[in-house]
């Protein structure tokens, strides 16, 4: 019996081997065994096979009749389990293989969302990990799927699933109050001054305002084939998120974003995922929510005022901005929207955006 006691083999071994090998060594019989231990033949037989465990009551069993510690026992049961997990978790890694590789591995790595490795047995524990679960296929329906289709790109259900979640993880460290409705609705007026001021640290007030509200706001960089600006979920009844993308990092985008999600928030139901991609129309709640952005940032009265001093200048635009407290980039970037002047023209006047953690 010199099997190492911690070898683990990669062929599952069952400890009856070495008991057999016991059993010759001290002239026993199986039956022999049975009558000592006081247990039926059909146990011991179980045993031999690997069909049944050595307990820690039958590893002190075994010491008393063969004179080899429990403990080496118990070792080798525990090997020989934990072998057959492995071989069952290699065969389970082979078929889900070709579902990993259509997940963004290299571009997760490359944000530090996973380990760095080419190996693809590592890359599907790593991405279990991630997605906390014990099979890919057992990856939330919620995350697994693109709600919203822009229309124009192919999304990949995929990376929309690791964005997602990687907000979700994040979202999980930010300390948030419970959710209170009008204290988000009062916030929302503030915030949309915030929008106007721009101030460096503008993603960190505006992170810490919705947090008291019971809003976590998330920045989490967009990955290829995601194509999204932004996305709103529930993580807890009393716990929502806004995720926003850096795909568009200018102010017009990025703000619109934010009270669109907001406006998912306030409008519609906690049970929903909602992700929204660039120019995306169709949807009765998503027609919501982009009213709800538009007139948050500008109210329809002012926007219909504002229309009134066409044709427009860099000038005439800024004016208009300081009166209204509302930012020149998202002034460009609604009017810019509804066609009434060219993106290209006033271009410089949208401010791109770097916001902090």
């Amino acid at each position: 019996m010199d099997r190492s006691m911690n070898y683990v083999s990669p062929v599952p071994i069952p400890p009856g081997e070495t008991l057999i090998e016991a059993l010759e060594e001290k002239g026993m019989t199986q039956s022999d065994l049975a009558m000592r231990m006081g247990r039926p033949i059909k146990t011991i037989n179980g045993i031999i096979k690997g069909k049944v465990a050595i307990t820690a009551d039958t590893a002190m069993q075994l010491e008393y009749v063969l004179d080899v510690p429990a403990y080496f026992w118990q070792n080798l049961e525990s090997a020989y389990r934990t072998s057959i997990v492995r071989q069952r978790e290699q065969e389970n890694i082979a078929k889900e293989s070709d579902m990993a590789k259509k997940f963004p591995y290299t571009e997760m790595a490359k944000l530090g969302w996973v380990s760095e490795t080419k190996d693809l047995s590592e890359r599907i524990r790593a991405l279990k990990r991630f997605f906390g679960v014990v099979s890919l296929k057992n990856v939330p329906a919620r995350e697994a799927i693109a709600f919203r289709r822009s229309g124009v790109h192919e999304n990949s259900d995929y990376a929309i699933a690791a964005w997602l979640r990687k907000g979700e993880l994040e979202a999980q460290n930010i300390e948030t109050d419970n959710y209170d409705e009008d204290k988000f609705k009062s916030a929302l007026v503030e915030i949309k001054l915030l929008a106007y001021e721009m101030p460096s640290d503008f993603s960190v007030i505006l992170r810490d305002m919705c947090s008291e509200c019971g809003v976590t706001v998330v920045y989490i960089p967009h990955l290829q084939k995601t194509h999204v600006n932004g996305a709103t979920h529930w993580l807890a009844p009393k716990k929502a998120i806004i995720q926003l993308s850096n795909r568009y990092p200018y102010e017009d985008v990025f703000w619109f974003s934010f009270f669109h999600e907001a406006g998912h928030i306030l409008l519609h139901g906690k049970r929903d995922v909602f992700i929204e991609y660039k120019n995306m129309t169709g949807s009765k709640k998503e027609e919501e929510a982009n009213r709800f952005a538009a007139n948050s940032l500008i109210g329809a009265d002012d926007y219909n005022e504002i229309l009134k001093d066409a044709p427009f200048s860099h000038s005439k635009i800024r004016l208009i901005s300081k009166r209204l407290s509302v930012s020149p980039g998202v002034l460009v970037g609604r009017l810019a929207h509804d066609k009434h002047i060219p993106y290209s023209k006033y271009g410089d006047l949208r401010r791109k955006l770097i916001w902090r953690q």
